[in-house]
């Protein structure tokens, strides 16, 4: 098995437990499957984390740091409202379906107390980006409105994510939440 620095195992860990969440699901993954798709002795495994749970946990946030990234790299192109709450959705979107089975996946393991507690304060986290397009758009309360929004999309990107395609008449709603009806 290859050495290196412990950062590298660490990001071997968690894409190879990405790329096999996506072939075999949460019943198939084994800590065995993880250490040999990343290149590393299984004892490296527990280097890192502690048992599965740490390893869903760490995994859960690997999978939102990479879309936070390019969000946030969205949000400066655009000022605050319409367009740029539409189009870093889009990206969250767009990243869920392509991970889609990690996205089942992590909706699966909601019920292990601490990634519940990480997926609440992601939602707070893209929330609080939220409010500014809100209060942009003139909506009262924009703090709820955000909320709201986020458990929408998260909502529509799980449910994208176990139909494996896009849901486009859920996505041109979410629009028509933003922009009104057609009239």
């Amino acid at each position: 098995m290859a050495r290196g620095k412990p950062e590298e195992s660490l990001k071997k860990l968690l894409e190879a437990g990405m790329a096999l969440c996506e072939q075999q699901g949460l019943l198939e993954l084994r800590i065995e499957d993880i250490t040999a798709r990343a290149g590393v002795a299984k004892g490296t495994f527990y280097l890192h984390f502690e048992n599965r749970d740490a390893f869903y946990l760490a995994l859960h946030s690997h999978f939102h740091e990479q879309i936070a990234q390019v969000i946030v790299a969205e949000l400066t192109l655009h000022g605050a409202g319409a367009t740029r709450l539409l189009k870093c959705s889009q990206l969250y979107l767009a990243h869920c379906l392509q991970r889609s089975g990690v996205k089942y996946l992590l909706r699966q393991l909601r019920c292990i107390p601490a990634l519940e507690q990480a997926v609440q304060l992601q939602n707070t986290r893209f929330s609080l980006l939220a409010q500014a397009d809100f209060t942009a758009l003139g909506f009262e309360q924009p703090e709820q409105v955000a909320d709201l929004w986020i458990v929408m999309v998260a909502e529509l990107a799980a449910q994208e994510s176990v139909a494996c395609q896009a849901h486009w008449g859920a996505r041109a709603a979410l629009q028509r939440f933003l922009t009104g009806p057609a009239v």
